[in-house]
């Protein structure tokens, strides 16, 4: 049944785009991939999927099967904890598709547990790639997008920048709804002036 639609689907997926927005038509397509292909071998707790072999099953369905895969083996190493791996498949998955990335606050927490658990400059880059993406996405309207800018700059080691930027998110969190975080981003602040870790 899965290939009949699928097949269905990709024939059809020029007169179904001219219908519907392109982008709608390839997450359905993914989603279809993801329940049927992928779901199934990535269940299983005991093991690690062959992910080089799912990615070689969904070659067969173009682009939306890529990305599909791609996305699902980051996912599957941030929900596992992985998170150098989740890293390293997280940062191939942004580059390639972050222009059909549109959740900020996803990316946002994906970049906070990676500055969280990860001290390995070329890791934290990557998270602040995702964050700063995520800050284009709606620029001054979330303080806690800017604090996880500031955080990654800071662990980076930019810490002038880390400062100025935290400096950024208290003055956007008082002229808000989010007066109740300022007392916290005021304490990594503080930690951040004085040298202090702030992980």
């Amino acid at each position: 049944m899965l290939k009949i639609i699928l097949i269905l689907c990709l024939l059809f997926n020029d007169s179904m785009a001219q219908v519907y927005d392109q982008r709608k038509v390839d997450e359905e397509i993914m989603l279809i991939i993801y329940n049927e292909l992928i779901a199934p071998k990535v269940d299983d707790k005991d093991r690690e999927p062959d992910w080089n072999e799912i990615q070689n099953s969904l070659n067969r369905y173009g682009s939306p099967g890529n990305e599909i895969g791609l996305r699902s083996r980051a996912f599957y190493y941030f929900n596992t904890k992985q998170y150098v791996d989740f890293a390293i498949h997280m940062s191939s998955y942004f580059e390639k598709y972050k222009n059909t990335l549109n959740d900020p606050i996803q990316l946002n927490n994906f970049a906070f547990e990676v500055f969280k658990h990860l001290a390995k400059k070329r890791y934290l880059k990557s998270a602040l790639r995702w964050t700063e993406a995520a800050i284009a996405m709606i620029p001054g309207q979330l303080p806690h997008l800017l604090d996880t800018k500031a955080n990654l700059l800071y662990k980076i080691g930019n810490r002038k920048e880390a400062i100025r930027t935290q400096l950024e998110a208290i003055a956007l969190a008082k002229s808000g709804t989010f007066v109740a975080m300022v007392p916290e981003l005021e304490n990594v602040l503080q930690k951040m002036q004085s040298g202090n870790p702030t992980w």
